[in-house]
């Protein structure tokens, strides 16, 4: 059995790397918690981290997934 050590987590982790809750994603991302879990389930939203039973949402990936649904008008 492996165990965590601190050691082993890069000293260059920035506010980017941190891991958000379903809820914290989604006041951030001004969306309804609901809707993250839909978008989970269907397979369309920003991408997750599953930790047994507990769903987080990387920053940065949720800044990545805001710049890829980023639309210019004409």
């Amino acid at each position: 059995m492996t165990h965590f050590n601190p050691a082993s987590v890069p000293g260059d982790l920035t506010p980017s790397h941190i891991m958000l809750t379903t809820r914290e994603a989604a006041d951030y991302l001004g969306l309804a918690p609901a809707t993250l879990n839909k978008w989970r389930c269907l397979g369309v939203g920003p991408a997750f981290v599953r930790l047994g039973r507990a769903i987080r949402y990387r920053r940065d990936h949720l800044d990545a997934f805001l710049i890829a649904h980023t639309t210019v008008s004409c």
